[in-house]
């Protein structure tokens, strides 16, 4: 792991701590939406030189980011979407099955584009699909940049579509009968897809995998998704909790769902919004402040 997310906790913290953290600090921290690669790669971008009207609105977008990704964000997309793009233009032809499909969007993968954003004639680049042409940083960058801007218009309709929250979804599935495959126990028992931000290598973490585009060489069944779900979350914080130590009543925590297993039960996913847009409840330590708090109470008897 190249140790992104560490480096902006330890950056925040920096920021945030001088003077104590307090819990309203912490989470906002946890919720912080930036990946610090792109920090790193967006200033190598500037001299893309994109062929079509739509990869010129991705650099634009781009060039234009505030390095933020809440589910609103049309610079996250399309830095996202061209990252994916730059990526699979790199690697498939080169890596082939089922190489590229393990390498592309892993860890490694960000750390080894960045390097290759700062060696423009690196050998790398060179498509060897042209084979009376060498390839260089700014003609493959600028390709991924229109081949983004395609995909998107394909799959979702026009740039004012191109929102971070339109591609980059989760889906919160029950485990049994929400998995059964059968279409209305799934509709029922799950609940999604609903807009999420943060992304990949972020400390709010809503992780995704590059594999779902790719053809799956264990099951020749499986059929690759598109961009419109190529960035579906399949790993998410579950919970977030935060505490000062001098204070436990004053405690707050979310979970991704509700605190009900039962889907008949108005808890079943109640804290589903709270989780997406960063809020919290109350989580009470003390007899008294659990009483005070209390909305109802079950009573078990043997």
């Amino acid at each position: 792991d190249p140790g992104y997310r560490a480096e902006r906790i330890i950056d925040l913290l920096t920021l945030h701590g001088a003077d104590g953290l307090t819990v309203q600090e912490l989470g906002k921290m946890q919720r912080d939406t930036s990946p610090l690669r792109a920090r790193e790669m967006v200033p190598l971008l500037a001299g893309a030189t994109p062929a079509t009207q739509d990869g010129a609105t991705i650099a634009a977008r781009i060039s234009g980011w505030d390095g933020t990704c809440g589910t609103d964000s049309i610079g996250c997309a399309a830095w996202n979407a061209w990252e994916y793009r730059v990526m699979r233009d790199l690697f498939d032809s080169k890596l082939g099955l089922p190489l590229a499909r393990d390498y592309v969007g892993n860890p490694v993968s960000w750390v080894f584009v960045t390097q290759l954003l700062a060696d423009p004639t690196n050998r790398w680049w060179d498509d060897p699909a042209t084979a009376n042409r060498v390839e260089q940083a700014n003609d493959i960058v600028s390709r991924a940049m229109d081949e983004a801007g395609a995909e998107l218009r394909a799959a979702v309709g026009g740039p004012d579509r191109w929102s971070w929250g339109r591609i980059h979804t989760a889906t919160f599935r029950e485990a049994t009968l929400g998995s059964s495959g059968i279409g209305p126990l799934e509709w029922y028992f799950n609940d999604g897809p609903r807009a999420v931000p943060g992304m990949s290598g972020a400390v709010d973490n809503t992780y995704y995998r590059f594999t779902a585009a790719y053809p799956d060489p264990r099951d020749p069944a499986y059929r690759p998704v598109g961009i419109d779900h190529v960035f579906d979350t399949t790993n998410m914080p579950s919970y977030r909790l935060t505490i000062d130590m001098s204070d436990l009543d004053g405690a707050r925590i979310v979970i991704t769902t509700g605190q009900a297993g039962n889907p008949f039960d108005r808890h079943y996913n109640d804290q589903i919004d709270a989780w997406r847009n960063g809020r919290t409840v109350p989580l009470p330590f003390t007899p008294g402040a659990i009483a005070a708090a209390a909305a109802s109470t079950l009573t078990l008897t043997p």
